[in-house]
């Protein structure tokens, strides 16, 4: 992510929170074209809101500065917002307002938002998420036939197919392989120890000699498994995020960075008006 971006992404998370409309999309960054110059220029987040024949535009500039933000800063969003065709403009400081900019802010109808660390949220019971992640590191296939047929040692020369879609890849026993892995962990609370056999039962599958075409039906397949269990944490930072000079914030927020595995993003798990819900 590129400097300055991660409170634009950050800013980004929390509207989506707050949004429950399906008319409503939102887009950071976005770039729009300006009415004098023709030239594309960019706001940092953009909310589209579309109801019948009525569109709306909201452009959000995210000042993370060591300064509050100025009246030179809200008159240059003022200009950039009228030349761009948005129709409604917010300025979200993680430092504050200078009062004279507040007042400018308020002629233009500029909305002034502040985000702020909070310490905790009284509603939030922790501060990190628990991460497991499982990585199957080794499959090995018994394959045994419909009686009366037999299977050579060696099956190089072999291909796995399904009546319905044709040739099955190795790569696709790895989804099937994990699935099964999670059905005996919500089974019975926890996995057996690796490595692990697990017999399949399929339907329609049979292995077919890449020479000679002759096919035979699979009665089952073990799988000899092998997998590593890695487990992390995943700290939760809380965030206040509101209307600036409010002390009842639109949203608190705690947001968790989730680089695990397979997992990458963000979860946030948001109050609104007394309404808890999350989003990823």
């Amino acid at each position: 992510m590129k400097p300055g971006r991660s409170l634009e992404h950050l800013v980004e998370v929390l509207e989506k929170a707050l949004s429950t409309d399906p008319a409503i999309t939102i887009q950071s960054p976005c770039r729009l074209r300006d009415k004098v110059t023709g030239q594309l220029r960019e706001h940092d987040v953009v909310i589209k809101s579309v109801h019948g024949h009525h569109h709306v535009s909201i452009a959000i500039e995210c000042r993370d500065r060591s300064r509050l933000v100025t009246v030179e800063q809200i008159e240059a969003f003022h200009q950039k917002c009228l030349h761009t065709g948005i129709n409604i403009g917010v300025i979200v400081s993680t430092k504050g307002f200078c009062s004279t900019a507040r007042e400018k802010a308020n002629h233009y109808d500029i909305r002034c938002l502040t985000l702020a660390e909070a310490k905790s949220l009284s509603w939030l019971a922790t501060d990190h998420i628990s991460l497991t992640h499982r990585t199957l590191k080794h499959i090995h296939l018994h394959i045994f036939p419909l009686a009366p047929h037999n299977l050579p040692d060696n099956m190089t020369h072999y291909e796995m197919i399904d009546a319905a879609t044709g040739i099955v890849p190795y790569q696709a026993i790895t989804p099937i392989v994990n699935k099964a892995l999670d059905h005996i962990k919500h089974v019975s609370g926890k996995l057996p120890p690796s490595p692990v056999r697990l017999k399949f039962m399929p339907t329609g599958l049979s292995v077919r000699n890449k020479h000679t075409g002759e096919t035979i039906p699979i009665a089952n397949i073990y799988a000899d498994i092998t997998y590593e269990i890695e487990t992390g944490i995943a700290p939760i930072k809380t965030y206040l995020y509101g209307e600036a000079g409010n002390n009842m914030p639109s949203l608190e927020a705690a947001i968790a960075d989730l680089d695990w595995g397979p997992l990458h993003g963000k979860l946030v798990i948001s109050r609104a008006h007394g309404n808890i819900g999350s989003i990823t």
